[in-house]
């Protein structure tokens, strides 16, 4: 019979030490050009990019679409005109939304929407503008200077509020968690008897609605006439990028934590970082939808005024601290950048919309020197690797041995991209059972503090941290799990990683097993 007292002294002998340290870089990562065959000369300011939500591989670029993630291309048309790809349904990304002209204003170009990814095309009375999150039949556009609403997909529209003049395709903003919030930038003309007054007399600034769009009150006398950017972890937090000049230079980077209610200049943080604002104005603007605090900003210059720009750069602190990631752009040319996207299901995979052309930032795993078995992980970009030596002999993932024998276990872990600067707990964790015992029901045992062994109940909320409160970064984590002798017989399955601070525990996908026998 299995003691207790000696099953206790196993378990908590498992794990007797842990330590971190530096092993290698895992990630050598730059820019890689897209085959995409385009007269680059006509990218505009409302140039764009989306990716397919529910199938990351299908991209549309202005008026170019791809099935297998940019490595070819084909045109968008109805018939024979191209069409420009500016909106897709979250929810069922077959049905798309473009225009014939490359701003997406109805006024200029002919609307049209398509429900099978752009084989086919209808044509719409009005361009789609932005989506519902929540409900994608609720759609806005702007048309004759004034905003407009359809609950049906775009049969009908309903005017909103007339004269209010967004700046362009991209001057609408939803609040993905309460989509009733609305943030509109650019002109409110004076209506006088429903009939619009002159636009010199317009007020500018941006403009917010909390009922869906049915009333609006201006709460900034500023536009964000180059990009903006709510926070999808944050949605009281906004981001506005101004251009002055309205050519894309004399560039201001404003940030509110209170759904535009106050506002604080940012500018000074891109300038510390080298950032020429006098010149350039960041175009666009994206957050990590995993990371928090953590954004990519686009910086570049209009068409109308060279088209250039200063490539990437990179925040993971809410814009206080900015650094350049341009490594893999051309080196002889000034990269303006006019769109970016983060791929849904990778956040540390990229696209930008360049006057050069459309580049991925893809952070691919290098070859890592470690002598053991890779463990895979039930996270798509992290990486475990580990396994148990017997006598000195080569590491290996499963084993049979006796309690007489001397065995070492260890185990590392290469954090998945998009939880590199997080703070998690550290954890250990290990089922045991006598398989030659069919009436011994197996048993969780986990770590606390690196001393002290637990029954543990497979709650994820409840599982002790071994070492808590760790912030994550992109180093090779060595974990020394155990070293000397088994003291009791069975077999034991051992697990490692980290816990989020949603509660989501990230660890190794293939057990170190360790069957023990007299």
């Amino acid at each position: 019979m299995l003691k207790n007292s000696k099953l206790a002294k196993f378990i908590l002998q498992i794990v007797v030490s842990c330590s971190f340290c530096t092993a290698v870089n895992a990630f050598a990562t730059e820019w890689q050009a897209l085959p995409i065959n385009r007269d680059v000369s006509t990218i505009d300011e409302f140039s764009n990019l989306l990716i397919n939500p529910q199938n990351p591989a299908q991209l549309y670029v202005d008026i170019y679409k791809s099935d297998d993630s940019g490595k070819t291309w084909e045109t968008v048309r109805f018939n024979r005109q191209p069409v420009f790809v500016f909106a897709l349904n979250p929810q069922t990304p077959s049905i798309l939304y473009g225009s014939s002209h490359s701003s997406g204003l109805s006024d200029l170009g002919r609307a049209y929407k398509s429900t099978d990814s752009g084989a086919t095309w209808a044509t719409l009375t009005q361009t789609v503008i932005a989506i519902d999150p929540s409900n994608p039949n609720i759609i806005y556009s702007k048309a004759n200077s004034s905003l407009y609403k359809s609950t049906d997909a775009g049969t009908t529209w309903t005017l909103l509020q007339q004269g209010l003049d967004v700046i362009n395709k991209f001057g609408l903003l939803i609040d993905p968690k309460k989509p009733q919030v609305l943030y509109a930038s650019g002109r409110q003309i004076p209506v006088t008897s429903g009939k619009l007054g002159s636009s010199s007399n317009a007020v500018w600034g941006v403009f917010k609605s909390t009922d869906g769009g049915t009333t609006w009150q201006r709460i900034w006398d500023k536009t964000a006439h180059a990009t903006w950017l709510i926070d999808p972890h944050q949605t009281d937090t906004l981001y506005i990028s101004k251009d002055e000049d309205m050519l894309g230079g004399k560039g201001h980077l404003y940030k509110s934590t209170d759904g535009g209610a106050n506002w604080v200049e940012f500018s000074h943080y891109l300038t510390t970082a080298g950032i020429d604002l006098n010149n350039y104005s960041v175009q666009t603007l994206v957050a990590d939808p995993q990371t928090p605090d953590t954004l990519y900003a686009g910086i570049s210059r209009s068409v109308w005024a060279g088209n250039t720009g200063q490539g990437v750069y990179k925040t993971t602190d809410g814009g206080m601290t900015w650094t350049a990631m341009n490594d893999g752009f051309p080196a002889d040319k000034e990269i303006g950048v006019k769109r970016l996207a983060i791929d849904p299901s990778k956040s540390s995979r990229l696209y930008a919309n360049t006057n050069v052309g459309v580049f991925m930032w893809d952070e691919k795993t290098a070859e890592i020197t470690s002598k053991f078995p890779e463990l895979g992980s039930g996270a798509s970009n992290a990486r475990f690797f580990g396994g148990i030596a017997v006598n000195e002999a080569d590491p290996v993932i499963s084993v049979s041995q006796h309690l007489s024998d001397k065995v070492r276990v260890d185990g590392q872990i290469k954090v998945a991209p998009e939880h590199v600067g997080q703070i998690a707990d550290i954890v250990i964790y290990a089922r045991f059972s006598v398989p030659e015992m069919p009436e011994f029901q197996p048993v969780y045992f986990m770590l606390d503090n690196g001393v002290n062994v637990h029954v543990w109940n497979q709650d994820n909320s409840q599982l002790a941290a071994f070492k808590p409160a760790v912030t994550l970064n992109s180093e090779l984590l060595d974990v020394s799990l155990y070293a000397g002798q088994f003291v009791a017989t069975g077999m034991l399955n051992i697990s490692f990683g980290y816990r989020l601070n949603d509660g989501t525990v990230i660890s190794n996908e293939k057990t170190i097993d360790v069957t023990i026998t007299e």
